[in-house]
């Protein structure tokens, strides 16, 4: 399952534009979002369910750690309940027919 949410493009595009204080406080809550996807994907079921709880259920919480990195928290957590959505779906088997 590829992480996609566009966390490192914004990241480079937003540092042209602003101070060092600024960008290292971005980067401390694009940290603290990015440790939180590692543990949801983690083989630990803990560390997931802890991840699972915070992304999805900590709605302030998850909110706050989104504004500090500069992201809109709707569209990431649109885009983690897609990803969600597909990691659940059964795969897919196709059968070739032997001559």
């Amino acid at each position: 399952m590829e992480m996609n949410i566009g966390i490192y493009e914004h990241a480079s595009t937003y540092s042209k534009d602003h101070d060092g204080e600024q960008i290292s406080d971005r980067r401390l809550w694009t940290a603290v979002l990015l440790q939180a996807l590692e543990d949801w994907r983690s083989t630990s079921v803990w560390r997931q369910m802890e991840a699972e709880r915070f992304l999805f259920q900590s709605q302030k919480d998850f909110a706050t750690v989104c504004r500090g990195a500069g992201l809109d928290a709707d569209s990431v957590l649109s885009k983690l309940h897609r990803m969600k959505r597909v990691a659940l779906k059964p795969p897919t088997i196709q059968f070739q027919r032997v001559a």
